[in-house]
């Protein structure tokens, strides 16, 4: 049976038997007690154990403990403690309940714990380790004790935010011969399906009457308890009737630190000119890249952030495997990174910057490979997808007010680097217990008001 000692509940070591003794015998007399030359003020006994007690909790560490140095009799008696520490950590990670995920799951999810050597140095490993898991809450209770085996012991109150959801976008605007044009898209996003804090994506996404992007992702934290985890992703694009972009890949995922996940794999990718594109001089492409990228997120909120930090890198370098380009170098890079500053209680900045860059030695990049922007979640006030690049640099500021935790109201601007005219507008997000929604309204300063574009984005939760 596992007992934590109550006792330990800091997790911190007094010799109280020295106290007792010490201060009993000589209560009467004048007494001096010092702690690393600090003088500590005397009442009663249990004072000055209390006070020893608050001592080493404010020091914080598991192996702190008071060690007597020197004792002098006359002309009072002196006690000079210090404290000392035997750098002690965490031994073993227990759970205060059942919990959603499988126990040998948890259990490597919290593993760095084990070099926690303080109160504070456990709760920053617990604040990183919600940049790489957003459903670990960042205000976990963690409770420390002594164990019947003299091991040190965390007990660990996990309640998941796991965040299902389906969610949809619509898009309308004019095109230049007034004709109304429509996209769409399907997101469903499952989590912690299996027990195993699993996530999987579908996306399908409509633009025009002749584009169409099918996503399926599927990630695992780790696989049979194992201290790592796998993400396969399929892309299937099909751009303007001309050609079809595939992309597969997969990966597999580690914690290197504490801070974030990376990601190491590889994939394959392919472009086929339709009938269509055949005729246009598309050509095809088979390409073989070697894949890494680092995720982190540190946001208060999933969905109405005020503060916090969001960082995704990606690399892709590879080989041509076939056509007029064979065995030529491809590289693929693009860099996203929001920072969150709060103002005040309630208004906040977000700084949004995303930079890509595909890169093909000594040839043109295929028109199937360049990134393609445009729409609510890249570039707002124009058309889903309507531009592609090479090279792209879009940075985007807004300006958020919450007039409460489920509210916000926001402005923006985003500019391209690119000669592309900056884009402002305003919008709003509403949360419900069930739902999400943000609609946005855009307009290229360049243009009148009247041809902005309107985003909606409907999301229900599931969890």
């Amino acid at each position: 049976m596992i007992i934590f000692s109550h006792l330990m509940e800091k997790c911190v070591r007094i010799s109280n038997y020295i106290l007792i003794i010490a201060v009993s015998c000589t209560f009467s007399q004048d007494v001096v007690i010092t702690v690393d030359g600090e003088k500590i003020p005397i009442y009663e006994r249990f004072s000055i154990i209390s006070q020893f007690d608050s001592i080493l909790v404010g020091n914080g560490e598991f192996g702190g403990k008071l060690v007597l140095v020197e004792h002098e009799s006359s002309p009072s008696v002196l006690f000079n403690y210090e404290i000392h520490d035997e750098r002690k950590t965490i031994d073993e990670i227990l759970f205060h309940k059942e919990p959603d995920v499988s126990i040998p799951v948890l259990q490597q999810m919290f593993s760095n714990l084990t070099q926690a050597h303080s109160v504070e140095s456990a709760q920053t490993i617990v604040n990183e380790l919600h940049t790489g898991y957003p459903f670990i809450p960042s205000d976990i209770y963690l409770n420390y004790g002594l164990m019947d085996n003299e091991k040190l012991g965390v007990l660990i109150d996990f309640n998941p935010e796991f965040n299902s959801h389906f969610s949809g976008i619509a898009g309308a605007g004019r095109q230049a011969d007034q004709a109304w044009a429509v996209t769409g898209e399907i997101d469903i996003h499952l989590e912690n399906t299996w027990r195993t804090a699993n996530m999987t994506d579908l996306v399908w996404k409509r633009n025009g009457e002749e584009s169409q992007y099918i996503l399926f992702k599927h990630e695992e934290p780790y696989i049979y308890g194992l201290p790592f985890g796998t993400k396969v992703e399929f892309v299937q694009d099909l751009r303007n009737r001309e050609y079809v972009y595939t992309n597969s890949n997969g990966a597999f995922a580690l914690q290197f630190g504490r801070g974030g996940k990376w990601y190491f794999g590889g994939g394959k990718e392919s472009i086929k000119p339709t009938v269509y594109g055949d005729s246009l001089g598309i050509e095809s492409l088979k390409t073989q890249t070697f894949n890494m990228e680092y995720f982190s997120d540190g946001r208060n909120d999933r969905w109405l952030p005020t503060k916090g930090l969001f960082l995704n890198m990606k690399t892709h370098v590879g080989m041509v495997q076939e056509s007029k380009q064979k065995n030529n170098l491809i590289t693929r890079l693009q860099f996203h990174i929001e920072e969150f500053i709060s103002l005040s209680e309630r208004a906040a900045l977000r700084f949004k910057f995303w930079n890509g860059l595909v890169w093909d030695k000594d040839n043109e990049i295929h028109m199937g490979q360049k990134i393609r922007y445009g729409g609510i979640n890249t570039f707002r006030g124009y058309q889903e997808d309507i531009f592609a690049s090479d090279i792209i640099n879009i940075i985007s500021l807004d300006v958020i007010l919450s007039p409460n935790e489920q509210f916000q109201m926001f402005s923006f601007g985003d500019k391209a680097i690119q000669t592309i005219p900056m884009s402002l507008g305003f919008g709003f997000r509403q949360r419900t217990t069930n739902s999400v929604m943000e609609v946005s309204f855009g307009w290229p300063v360049d243009e009148a008001f009247s041809v902005g574009k309107v985003h909606v984005k409907f999301t229900s939760l599931l969890d």
